[in-house]
């Protein structure tokens, strides 16, 4: 049984915060006039997303910084020793670890391939087998979610397309900040969260968080790219995320044009335009129930 950090919604529950669940389904069914009427009704929850943010999803993290108002270093160093104790344990190198960690903040949310890794990686990480090799151990180590490119002709992954990857929650980003003496970025850490939430129970991963069943991400040879797409009743949903104080057309432009609908999760932005639902990342992680 596989024990994802806690979703939003989880984390509100689990503070005796209820909040009513949608499905993907109900999402593209609200009107405008209806989605207004969510935010207003929850807008109380954004303080709470605040704390969410900083603190993860994982609940040894949450009781720390609910007591102390802060993750203390003493928790930060149990998860430390015990992502860099697995990796020498399983990999002999708890080094090449620390140095992918070094250079992570680089690449969190952005496309890249194998090869580019190990010109990244020059004089420490030496060939393309061994870098997939790490990133892969990540995956299944649930440290690590890297995803792939999907054909959406034939809803089928292309190993050989650029991948992506983001930590699995907010104290395993907070380690590799630390570690590298650069920071992750907010935008980048709401995607992370964004994909933690399309995951879903986590049920299915039987590959761990190398998420070769979905959530995908999609980009045309023009360079038009989509965040992340994910199967539902045998379609393909695209999620763009905008965490930003204005949104123009352009910003899902590709997404209706090439899925004819999407989900837009925003900062505080709500609207409606055709089959595109744009939703506050709090609300939407707030009420959005996987399938």
């Amino acid at each position: 049984m596989v024990y994802l950090p806690l979703t939003f919604g989880e984390f509100l529950e689990s503070l005796g915060v209820s909040v009513e669940r949608m499905s993907v389904d109900d999402i593209f069914s609200q009107s405008e006039e209806e989605l207004r009427i969510l935010y207003l009704k929850n807008s109380f929850l954004k303080e709470y997303f605040l704390k969410y943010l900083n603190t993860g999803g994982f609940p040894k993290v949450i009781d720390v910084f609910l007591k102390e108002g802060r993750i203390d270093d003493i928790t930060k160093g149990i998860f430390r020793d015990f992502i860099l104790g697995d990796a020498e344990k399983y990999l002999g190198s708890r080094i090449k670890i620390i140095e992918i960690f070094k250079k992570l903040p680089d690449i969190v949310g952005q496309r890249f391939s194998w090869n580019s890794l190990v010109d990244m990686f020059s004089g420490t990480i030496e060939s393309v087998d061994t870098i997939q090799k790490y990133f892969e151990y990540l995956g299944y180590s649930f440290i690590l979610m890297n995803m792939f490119f999907v054909d959406i002709s034939r809803k089928t992954i292309r190993l050989k397309k650029q991948k992506k990857t983001y930590p699995i929650d907010r104290i395993v980003a907070d380690i590799i900040e630390d570690i590298s003496g650069k920071q992750i970025k907010l935008p980048q850490i709401i995607e992370m969260v964004t994909l933690r939430h399309l995951l879903g129970d986590g049920k299915t991963l039987q590959n761990g968080t190398n998420l070769y069943s979905g959530p995908f991400f999609w980009y045309s040879d023009r360079g038009n790219e989509i965040d992340f797409v994910f199967e539902h009743r045998d379609s393909l949903i695209p999620v763009e995320v905008k965490y930003q104080n204005k949104i123009h057309r352009s910003d899902y432009l590709g997404m209706k044009r090439v899925f004819k609908k999407g989900i837009l999760v925003t900062r505080e932005t709500i609207f409606k335009d055709g089959n595109i639902v744009a939703i506050p990342a709090w609300l939407f992680f707030a009420v959005f129930e996987g399938d």
